[in-house]
């Protein structure tokens, strides 16, 4: 009896395993293809090919090609949270104040977010107004990203680097208007300029009438 449970934990782990792998194949594939295509040049079964599976199996993990946007954020979170400890843990910024760190993650998010284009970043804002399922995940307050704005203005006003006479929850709502205001205007005047080199006043302006 305890062979035949062992047993069916391990295909059942095995079979977790593999589904998560192709999973993860699948969003690859898919944004290689839409960094290199664009967004709206790529169909579901043109992945499902390239990924080397059926289009029945892809619709297994994602509902459709937008869910892979919701995916993306959540990968997204993930490297945020890698590269804050990262941040934390540079001797570069060990004693810097909240508004350094702030702005530093900040603009790397940016980058980050603006890597497949401006199409792409068109194709998310422009999901975010006209579905309401996906403009509240992207809304979260418990996604990673509000938590480590937040702990930061946190931290800022406790350091009296930042003002006191603001929430932090409005800090961050602020902060976030700055930063997708940015974006949506690189994205529509297709600029040339780096992402940070685009917001790096808007955002410094920004700070600067936070600052304590």
């Amino acid at each position: 009896m305890y062979k035949e449970v062992a047993g069916m934990y391990i295909r059942s782990t095995k079979r977790k395993q593999q589904a998560l792998q192709t999973k993860n194949k699948i969003f690859d594939t898919a944004h290689a293809m839409f960094k290199e295509r664009g967004f709206y040049n790529v169909t579901v079964e043109e992945i499902a090919e390239a990924a080397g599976i059926s289009v029945g199996s892809l619709y297994h993990h994602f509902k459709n090609k937008y869910a892979l946007l919701t995916a993306w954020h959540d990968r997204l979170d993930e490297e945020y949270m890698k590269h804050y400890e990262e941040v934390l843990q540079d001797p570069e910024f060990a004693h810097a104040e909240a508004p350094v760190i702030i702005k530093e993650m900040l603009l790397w998010i940016q980058d980050v977010c603006v890597n497949y284009g401006h199409e792409y970043i068109s194709v998310v804002y422009g999901q975010m107004m006209s579905n309401v399922e996906f403009a509240n995940i992207m809304a979260d307050p418990e996604r990673t990203y509000y938590k480590i704005f937040s702990e930061l203005m946190a931290r800022g006003q406790e350091e009296g680097s930042i003002r006191k006479d603001i929430s932090v929850e409005q800090l961050v709502h602020d902060l976030t208007l700055v930063s997708h205001g940015c974006m949506m205007d690189w994205a529509v005047e297709k600029s040339t300029a780096t992402m940070r080199e685009f917001s790096n006043i808007p955002l410094s302006c920004y700070l600067r009438g936070i600052s304590a």
